[in-house]
């Protein structure tokens, strides 16, 4: 839809308002809280609604000592399949460390210690698709010095309606979730 430019005394009509605010943006999906336990699975939110969705977490906590943090589409028990590329670098020790993951059921997408916290916007490409699920960029950051960037997809047509959030090893001891549509012409 082209983008309507409104000059100095033009009114701005209902009509105008509709179609012009109502196409654009972010559409709010839903938001949930991780409770305590090592993984948690989204409720439904992907559908034919949206092609793509941005996930935002925010101060995402360890209650113990952990690790990585991982997403997979679905349940975490929906298999393998997922691959990703990138690198990160812990600041306290400057060098850069690379990531391949290869045909594994989900993909990192950080960081974390016991009683540090995790943020991330993540977007996700075609979830709901008869097609390849997208990850194309994750920026992982995390309070233990951790800065990281990535990129991946789940390698099957497989549509998606959730998604899984894990630790390795850790039990999450707070967190929110917020997920969002991009909404559609």
């Amino acid at each position: 839809m082209a983008i309507k430019t409104f000059t100095t005394g033009e009114v701005l009509t209902a009509a105008d308002t509709n179609t012009y605010l109502a196409n654009s943006g972010l559409v709010y999906v839903g938001q949930f809280s991780t409770t305590s336990g090592t993984a948690v699975t989204s409720p439904t939110v992907f559908s034919s609604t949206y092609d793509n969705y941005r996930i935002v977490i925010n101060n995402m906590e360890s209650g113990s000592p952990g690790g990585g943090y991982y997403l997979a589409m679905g349940s975490s028990s929906s298999g393998s399949q997922h691959y990703m590329g990138g690198f990160y670098v812990n600041t306290g020790v400057p060098a850069i460390t690379p990531i391949g993951r290869s045909n594994l059921g989900n993909w990192i997408i950080g960081t974390g210690d016991a009683g540090q916290k995790f943020s991330t916007a993540l977007d996700i490409c075609s979830p709901n698709l008869a097609s390849r699920t997208n990850l194309p960029v994750v920026n992982m950051y995390s309070e233990n010095g951790f800065i990281g960037v990535g990129a991946g997809h789940q390698n099957s047509t497989t549509q998606f309606t959730t998604f899984t959030l894990s630790s390795a090893g850790a039990t999450f001891s707070s967190g929110t979730i917020t997920v969002y549509g991009y909404r559609k012409g």
